[in-house]
């Protein structure tokens, strides 16, 4: 593991061809000593490296290299094993290419060929570039001297590294050979055993005391002599070299195998049986290697926090031998027995904790993908709620392995662990027993996946119950055990296995296992007093017992234990109570068993007490009060919430919902064993479920009845499972175990039962006091026991008890099953008084044949299997019923409803039933009736297979398709996908039946006829209407629709197309946000706008202006970062106040939720917000960001490192955002907004624009420090002045109106002119642009504004009216508040003159407003004044007037000499009343067909509040003399003679030449020709030329080639464009939507158009728009070549399909 910096370099030389003659080989020894120590020091960290049989060179190059290339800091371990020599003074080591001399004396080895063919000891020069903080050289070697013997091997070699500590550990000192054998060295083995983790040395010195010990004991039990084991330590850092830790460290393996050894267990062996003891406890040690080792591998795999090496030890060494009789003996096979089986546990432990952390346990919600084993963990975790709730926001604990939540985990999974012991068919794997009696036997071990058979196999099934017997206790007496004598080495020794097994149970208690206590120890983890794993460990290690025995009174164990914690305390009492209870069960059971086994259990204590456990003490107080203080429930209270009816919502009904599950779990539950018996081939009797449920009376009083022949419940049941709240039946051992067997034998074999709380029975109490209960339980092998059991329940809080039902001969319940009579408490109990009507309405389906029947003969019958429909009161009513998927799955007309294993939920989706059962079982509230979670995937699939029978079993019609996908669009884009392409017929109403390939699928149809849309719901349907039109066929037309001539070029919708319709516009964002809704690619959705704007270009897509890769499906970070860019809306609750007892209580909303400001979309800053407002780091959100390049041009900058991983706060959002007012905000990123961020966060100028630059990679601008310096210095009267009204100019400078002058003066009380000096004081440092308009000498100078002029020149600038351009009187009705009268407008308007602003002088008009008459109230408004937003004067301008006239339907005489009458007692100038009209149009009327093309008025669309613009002519466009035409039933030719006169009062009716007017048509125009030249239909802006892009789009629309388009219905009416258009070479083609797609440059059907060279690039880009091949777009694109100006660059195009991905420009 690099992450340790621990790295080793083996060198083994076991073969040596040039000295073979002096030197012994040691080729087995040498591998041996390489596995065994790289497997130890791989456990301890390190990376190893192996070099076998190297040469000198080899040698030396390698531990060059090895060392130099080793991670500053390190520790490098280098390790030899080979021959040795010492020549003179100096160490050598023989390579594999060593020479050696003939003869075996000391000048041979000095010879310089031989000396230079070994490699010296101090290997000091080859570490010069070693950086590593320690290396350790360890050499084994056989070794002796060579002539002098005064000097110990390596006594000299203490240099290392030039500046890192070092050692040099030796096998032995001089002319000590160093023990081998063929199975390894005796150094090798003590060292690797000291690396091993299980061990505890970790420090160099511990590693070398450990290594000295080991060898010597090895070599005494090989009888070889001694060898001195040494280590040296360079002169630098000694002390340090020493206390490195180069081992990781654990006291498991040498506890483990010393009490193998030393348990006084074996004190009870009796003297004969000593002789195979060390034979025996070889193998146990071997065991316990064995068995540390699993527990090792385990917890490294899943770490466990509640993990205690020394419980094994604790067991076998003190309480098993405390439980034992005085001079009670045990054989030595018992005694292995004993210690093996708590071994063998041990390990069976390990090995499913380590299959544990393949479950991922740490997810402890239902998965739909999870197996026999997985599902039993949900099956624990579901059983403890109060703990899985802790488990939940998984990312922010689960990289902590140190947080309590881990230690809930592996609570958790220990007791799955514990319940597989009970359940699973072997509790301790045979493979592991198996291998150690071969041991012990001296047999040879069976093969992988064989067992042992004979009486090998009989002692490991023995050996297995044994150790079973820790966790599950005694085998059950009916269970067949192997005999009580076993042979080992020809020798009988007697092996109890029942007593054995039940004083292991005994002894495992109160040893006290951690991973087995109770649930209050995990109930106080993450929690603020929480419980730490590790002081409970320490306090078990620690606790003791104590036998009281004075000889009068029975003995007692008593537990002595100091806790710290009170759940600690609570549960070791807990633990001791269970530990009392058992040991009185075993004394009890002591009196039947064979007096052999009796033996064991007869001196078990009396008793089992906690009185001397107590609290810790800490500076002289208890750690907590004795007794405990505990949370308890109210026994009667909460019995009464479970039996009364509030629980229920006060529907006492519900008691019978309760009472067929119950009957239907017991039949699911034997239906479940009857299956299993047929496929093992025991044909039970014939059985077929039934429910019968009725209500009747006899002489106890009325009742209500539910008879199954179900499995029926034993005396067991009754007692711990039927009458205990909260206890269900598939949470006992006995139902574990038998599901457990099933699932071996068929997986399917699983029972899902209904119950889910174990609290419904207590529901029979809301309609009875009093209850009978008779059953017959079902064996496991199908029959009906003999005996049926009864239970009298008198009154709701009775005790009761359970007695043998009196009737003879099995007559009650012969089949099996139960009954359960309810006696109401009150006549009106049931709705209705009938069981029927409840039922009817509860259940939609029964797997079983139900039977309901009333007591006045009323009946009703469900099938198995079948839906329950009806048309009375409460029933479920459909018109067709379509069954989709059996048992699962019903398509129905209208309203429909999700119910859990038949019976209805809160839940009434349209179209469908779904049955939620088996596995897919949804998650009900307390009381059933709401359905809180079920699997929304597997639902899918459902739907996706039941799909096909919706098309040929139902009369399908597009009404309920609607609905369908308004109501369920998920289910709806399902559907689409299985039934697209087949032609299914559907109905469209008036009788006509269409195909749904060709009229799609689109919600929006329904509403296009609805007169109760809002506005932009309206414009929306408007768009689309002529399209869906022409597709819902001729019944849906009216004569005025243009609908298109042909639907070739259009596309066919699907579901989610109306979503995208009403949701995605010109921002691309939009569009990421739909496809994440819609579980679609970008792409899909772009590609879905591109076909939907051929209706109208309001629908147009998004722009992609790079390109990119858009085939991705948004996923979580997308959603938030649109979040953020896009930002919240105002709440409207915001303006409620919340009042709490008379308290106003503000509202708290953090502040990323307030920040209501919309970015522009090329500006990603904004992920700043999804950073605060959902905790992402910045990093994350940049490079999801990534993936927008196409559309925003450019990507984020490179992000800083201390903005990688930084999550924004809310005070960082207060740096980068402004509130403008309450629902306002935007990024503040001027100079002058330094000031106003700086006020709000209380920080300095200065740091706040430091703070604000750090964000500048987010392409922010940030603001400058020096100007932001100086804004800081403006006057505090002058600033808010300034930033009010700041703006900027077309060069970008910022620039000050004229409005900011005025407005300073009324707020300061000065005059205009001072106010502009003080002005341009201050703006003259800041570089702000302002024009002055006062001089000495200039007229209004001396003008002083009052404090209401100031604030209505505020309203004038916040509208974007301008000073500079002058104020008219609808501008000043616009901003006029509603307390401000007309009289006080008119004064403000005489001092806004005053300050020589550009103004009207109607100030007498604007007083006398009100009391005007209503003729003159229109002549100088134009509109009705009886509506608010029309109610206002203005100059009788000609538009005016004219407006007027047609409103009061009179001529224009009459409003014209109104209006000057008017103006002449008001005594208004001329200029603002119109000349008097031509005498020839004295006489004219107008119409509204006049006004409605030639003046611009009635309300304003873009407000949100009632107002009309005032009347003002527009000029005659072609959309204006069609639409005219139209109206007036006209040809366009007499259609503009008629309206040419009227150019006389001022209108703009262009003056066209005689060939124009000869070019307009004679004919009616028709709608076709009014779409045709609406400008609504182009994306050319007003006052431009047609381009061809337009053309195009409005062909497409009419569904016509784009020559007769421009040739019939534009080119008439070419004379009245504001500029002709330049347009030629038009195609004869009806366009299709992926014309506009590929015709546009950015692939949106929208300007700029396509135009210029054309490459391959830009081809295939086009190809993958519109999912098309290269070739047809290119096909396409030479259509319109002329018309758009396109040259294709080359011919070559490729041939490949594109579409696949969304990759555009």
């Amino acid at each position: 593991m690099a992450d340790k910096g621990r790295v080793a370099l083996l060198i083994g030389v076991g073969a040596n061809p040039g000295a073979e003659h002096l030197l012994p080989p040691l080729a087995e020894t040498v591998a041996t000593d390489l596995e065994v120590l790289g497997t130890s020091l791989r456990g301890s960290g390190y990376a190893v490296r192996t070099l076998l049989n190297p040469t000198r060179n080899e040698i030396t190059a390698g531990v060059a290299d090895f060392s130099g290339g080793a991670p500053p800091d390190s520790t490098v371990l280098l390790y030899f094993t080979g021959h040795g020599v010492r020549i003179g003074t100096t160490d050598y080591l023989v390579p594999a290419d060593a020479r050696a001399p003939a003869s075996d004396d000391a000048a041979g080895w000095e010879q310089p060929h031989v000396r230079e063919s070994l490699l010296e000891a101090d290997i000091s020069r080859y570490l010069a570039n070693c950086s590593a903080g320690t290396v350790l050289w360890v050499i084994d070697a056989c070794r002796w001297g060579v002539g002098e013997q005064g000097v110990a091997f390596g006594s000299n070699v203490v240099a290392g590294p030039p500046h890192g500590g070092f050692a040099m550990m030796t096998s032995c000192g001089p002319g000590q050979p160093s023990g081998f054998t063929e199975t390894g060295s005796f150094f090798t083995a003590a060292l690797a055993r000291a690396f091993d983790p299980l061990t505890e040395a970790t420090t160099v010195e511990q590693v070398y005391r450990a290594t000295e010990h080991a060898t010597r004991t090895l070599c005494q039990r090989a009888q070889r002599p001694p060898q001195k084991v040494g280590v040296y330590y360079g002169h630098d850092l000694a002390e340090r070299t020493r206390a490195l830790a180069v081992a990781e460290g654990r006291r498991l393996l040498e506890p483990w195998q010393d009490v193998v050894r030393t348990s006084a267990l074996w004190e009870r062996v009796p003297d004969g049986d000593a002789e195979a003891v060390a034979h025996l406890q070889d193998c146990l040690s071997r065991l316990a290697a064995q068995a540390a080792r699993h527990v090792h591998r385990a917890q490294e795999r899943l770490p466990d926090p509640w993990a205690d090496d020394e419980y094994p030890v604790r067991l076998l060494s003190e309480r098993l031998p405390q439980l034992l009789p005085k001079g009670a003996e045990l054989s030595a096979l018992e005694v292995t027995a004993l210690i093996a089986g708590v071994l063998l546990h041990e390990t069976a432990w390990a090995d499913r904790l380590s299959q544990a952390a393949e479950l991922l346990p740490q997810l402890v919600w239902r998965r739909p993908d999870a197996d026999g084993q997985r599902r039993h963990y949900e099956q624990i975790t579901e059983q403890y709620p109060q703990l899985t709730e802790k488990l939940t926001d998984l990312h922010t604990w689960l990289a902590d392995p140190g947080d309590d939540r881990h230690a809930v985990t592996l609570w958790l999974v220990h007791r799955w662990i514990a319940e597989r012991f009970v359940t699973d068919e072997e509790p301790v794997p045979a493979v592991l027993a198996d291998e150690f009696v071969a041991r012990l036997l001296d047999v040879t071990p069976p093969a992988a996946g064989e067992r042992l058979g004979g009486r090998a196999g009989a002692l490991s099934t023995a050996l297995r119950a044994v150790a079973a017997g820790i966790t599950a206790g005694a085998p059950p007496d009916d269970e067949r055990l192997p005999p009580d004598r076993h042979v080992v080495r020809r020798t009988p020794w007697r092996l109890r296995v029942r007593p054995l097994a039940a004083l292991l149970r005994l002894a495992g208690l109160i040893a006290f296992d951690t991973r087995c206590l109770p649930e209050v120890l995990a109930e106080h983890l993450a929690v603020s007093d929480a419980v730490v794993p590790g002081e409970v460990v320490t306090v078990l290690r620690d606790a003791f017992w104590d036998l009281d025995q004075d000889g009068n009174t029975p003995p007692t164990l008593q537990l002595d234990a100091v806790c710290p914690h009170p759940a600690v305390h609570a549960a070791l009492a807990s633990v001791v109570e269970d530990a009392d209870d058992l040991g009185h069960l075993l004394r009890e059971s002591a009196r039947h068993l064979p007096r052999e086994e009796s033996a064991l259990l007869r001196a078990l204590p009396a008793r089992l007490a906690d009185h001397r456990l107590r609290p810790d003490r800490a500076r002289g107080t208890d750690a907590y009060d004795v007794p405990l203080a505990r949370f308890s429930l109210a026994q009667t209270e909460i019995r009464r919430l479970l039996m009364g009816e509030k629980l229920y919502d006060g529907q006492p009904a519900l008691a019978l919902r309760e009472l067929y599950q119950n009957a239907m779990d017991a039949c699911r539950y034997r239906e479940m064993r009857v299956r299993y018996l047929r496929s093992l081939g025991r044909e039970p009797a014939t059985w077929a479920g039934l429910i019968r449920i009725e209500t009747g009376e006899d002489a106890r009083g009325r009742y209500v009845e539910c008879v199954d022949n179900g499995v029926g419940m034993t005396v067991d049941q009754l007692r711990n499972t039927f009458t205990r709240a909260g206890r269900r039946f598939d949470q006992s051992h006995a139902f574990r175990r038998e599901q457990a067997a099933w699932l071996r034998h068929d997986s399917s074999l699983r029972l899902y039962p209904n119950s889910r709380f174990g609290i419904g029975v207590f529901s029979y109490f809301m309609l009875a006091d009093e209850m009978s209960i008779v059953t017959r339980p079902v064996g496991t092998d199908g029959r009906p026991a003999r005996t049926a059991w009864r239970v009298e329940i008198p009154v709701s809080g009775s005790l009761f008890r359970v007695r043998e039902d009196d009737e003879q001969d099995g007559t009650l319940l012969p089949e099996g099953g139960t009954r359960v009579r309810l006696y109401l408490r009150r006549a009106s109990a049931l709705p209705d008084d009938s069981a029927v009507a409840v039922l009817r309405s509860l259940v939609l389906l029964s797997e079983f044949r139900l039977e309901v029947r009333d007591q006045d003969g009323t009946g009703e019958t469900w099938q198995p299997g079948r839906l329950k429909t009806g048309d009375g009161p409460g029933e479920f009513s459909t018109r067709f019923v379509v069954e989709a998927v059996p048992g699962t799955l019903w398509w129905v007309s209208g309203n429909g409803a999700i119910v859990s294993d038949g019976i209805a939920t809160d839940q009434r989706p349209f179209g469908y039933v779904l049955n939620l059962s088996g596995p897919h079982a949804g998650e009900l509230s307390v009381n059933r009736k709401k359905l809180e979670k079920y699997d929304v995937l597997w639902a899918r699939e459902q739907f996706a297979r039941g799909a096909r029978a919706l098309a040929t079993g139902a009369p399908l019609s597009l009404e309920w398709l609607w609905e369908l996908e308004s109501r369920e669009p998920s289910i709806a884009r399902v559907l689409w996908k299985t039934l697209r392409g087949h032609g299914v017929p559907v109905s469209g109403g008036h009788g006509r039946r269409m195909d749904l390939d060709e009229v799609g699928w689109f919600r929006l149809d329904k509403s296009l006829d609805d007169e109760r849309l809002g506005h932009q719901d309206k414009k929306l349907s408007q768009a689309v209407r002529p399209w869906r039109l022409a597709a819902l066929g001729p019944g849906f037309r009216t004569r005025n629709q243009a609908v298109p001539l042909s639907l070739a070029g259009h596309p066919v919708p699907q579901p989610g197309w109306s979503y995208i319709a009403e949701s995605v516009g010109g921002d691309w964002r939009d569009a990421v946000l739909a496809a994440h809704e819609q579980d679609m690619t970008v792409a899909e959705v772009l590609r879905v706008a591109r076909g939907l704007r051929i209706a109208h270009p309001r629908l147009a897509g998004p722009a992609v202006l790079t390109d990119g890769d858009l085939d991705w499906e948004p996923g979580f970070t997308d959603w938030c970062v649109m979040e953020g860019l896009l930002g919240s809306e105002p709440d409207g609750l915001d303006r409620l106040k919340i009042s709490v007892w008379g308290q106003s209580v503000p509202r708290k909303r953090r502040v990323v939720d307030e920040m209501y400001y919309r970015h522009a979309p090329d500006d990603l800053s904004g992920i700043v917000r999804a950073s605060a407002r959902f905790g992402t780091p910045l990093g994350e959100l940049a490079e999801t960001c990534a993936r927008y390049a196409p559309f925003v041009g450019r990507p984020l900058g490179d992000v800083p490192d201390h903005h990688r991983d930084h999550v924004c706060s809310e005070a960082e959002l207060k740096l980068l955002y402004l509130k403008e007012d309450k629902h306002r905000a935007r990024p503040a990123i001027h100079p002058w907004d330094v000031r106003v961020v700086a006020a709000a966060t209380g920080l300095g100028t200065a740091e706040v624009t430091r703070r604000m630059a750090e964000f500048a990679w987010l392409g922010r601008p940030a603001p400058d420090p020096v100007l932001a310096a100086r804004w800081d210095a403006v006057s505090p009267e002058v600033f808010p002045v300034l930033r009010h009204y700041l703006g900027h100019d077309g060069a970008g400078r910022p620039v000050l109106p004229w409005a900011a002058t005025v407005d300073l003066a009324a707020e300061c009380e000065l005059t205009v002119w001072e106010a502009e000096r003080v002005l341009a004081r201050e703006t003259e440092a800041l570089g702000v642009v302002l024009r002055r308009r006062y001089t000495r000498r200039s007229p209004g100078r001396d003008a002083a504004p009052s404090p209401d002029t100031g604030n209505l020149v505020r309203w004038l600038h916040d509208e974007g009216i301008r000073l500079e351009d002058g104020v008219s009187l609808r501008d000043l009705a616009f901003v006029r508040s509603h307390d401000t009268s007309w009289e006080e407008l008119s004064w403000y308007a005489d001092e806004l003159r005053e300050a020589r602003v550009r103004l009207p002088d109607a100030g007498s008009l604007l007083r006398a407003w009100d009391d005007l008459p209503t003729p003159s109230r229109y002549a100088f408004s134009g509109e009705d004044p009886s509506w608010d937003g029309a109610d206002y004067p203005v100059p009788a301008t000609s538009a005016v007037l004219f407006t007027g006239s047609q409103r009061l339907r009179q001529k224009l005489s009459v409003l014209w000499d109104t209006a000057h009458r008017e103006a002449r007692n008001l005594g208004l100038s001329a200029g603002l009343v119109a000349p008097r009209p031509p005498e020839e149009l004295e006489e004219y009327a107008p119409t509204w067909e006049e006004t409605a093309v030639l003046i611009d008025t009635g309300p304003d669309e873009d407000q949100d509040y009632e107002w009309w613009e005032t009347p003002r002519w527009t000029p005659l466009t072609a959309k204006g003399l069609v639409d005219y035409a139209r109206g007036r039933n006209l040809g366009a030719r007499a259609a503009y003679r008629a309206l040419a006169p009227l150019r006389a009062i001022g209108a703009l009716v262009p003056e066209l030449s005689e060939e124009a007017r000869a070019a307009l048509p004679d004919d009616v125009p028709t709608a076709h020709d009014a779409v045709a030249v609406d400008p609504a239909y182009r994306v050319s802006p007003p006052g431009t030329p047609l381009l061809p892009l337009d053309l195009v789009g409005i062909a497409g629309r009419l569904g016509e080639s784009v020559r007769h388009t421009w040739q019939r219905r534009i080119t008439p009416y070419l004379a009245l464009e504001e500029v002709p258009p330049s347009i030629t070479g038009v195609p004869d083609v009806v366009p299709g939507w992926q014309d506009l797609t590929i015709l546009s440059a950015h692939l949106d059907g929208r300007l700029p158009q396509a135009t210029g060279p054309v490459g391959r690039d830009r081809i295939e880009r086009c190809a993958r728009a519109v999912d098309e091949t290269p070739e047809w777009v290119r096909g396409r694109l030479e259509v319109y070549a002329d018309m758009f100006g396109l040259r294709f660059e080359s011919a070559d195009v490729p041939g490949e399909r594109s579409g696949e991905r969304e990759e555009t420009a």
